[in-house]
């Protein structure tokens, strides 16, 4: 069944393996005048790269902004270095269909209270931007400690 809407047909294309990256088989790309700019943050690193390559191989997605703080191996995407608690990303979202929120410190070496500081911070920040650029749709990824541990089951 396929979805009048450009954004679910591209989600949808995603399940379809990545084409083949050898540099004998790429071919240019002629410009993709069709389909949802999507904006990444933590583009560079874990799901956020490999979701930054395939949305900008999907033939789907007409551009890819890649947001993190470096910038990652994808070529195809466009990079913006800067962290996601700088307001200054309001102005990289602008022109972006949906921004999908990666960027979160996940890193368990990593001060509790920083990390928290941080991931909270960013996706506060992420949102408001992403609402003063006119951006509709947002997609975070977060984890079941949102809901907090229960007494008698520890979240990690």
């Amino acid at each position: 069944m396929s979805s009048p809407d450009p954004q679910v047909r591209a989600a949808r294309n995603l399940t379809d393996p990545p084409p083949e990256s050898t540099p004998e088989k790429k071919r240019p790309r002629a410009p993709r005048n069709r389909g949802p700019v999507v904006a990444v943050t933590g583009a560079a690193t874990g799901v956020g790269e490999l979701l930054t390559a395939r949305l900008a191989a999907s033939d789907e997605v007409k551009q890819v902004i890649a947001i993190d703080e470096r910038r990652g191996e994808v070529s195809e995407a466009t990079w913006h270095i800067l962290d996601v608690r700088d307001p200054a990303i309001a102005e990289k979202l602008r022109g972006a269909d949906v921004v999908v929120h990666l960027a979160l410190d996940l890193d368990l070496e990593t001060d509790p209270a920083a990390r928290t500081a941080y991931n909270v911070r960013g996706t506060q920040t992420v949102l408001t931007a992403a609402a003063a650029a006119g951006v509709h749709r947002v997609v975070l990824c977060t984890s079941a400690m949102v809901y907090g541990a229960l007494p008698d089951n520890d979240v990690p």
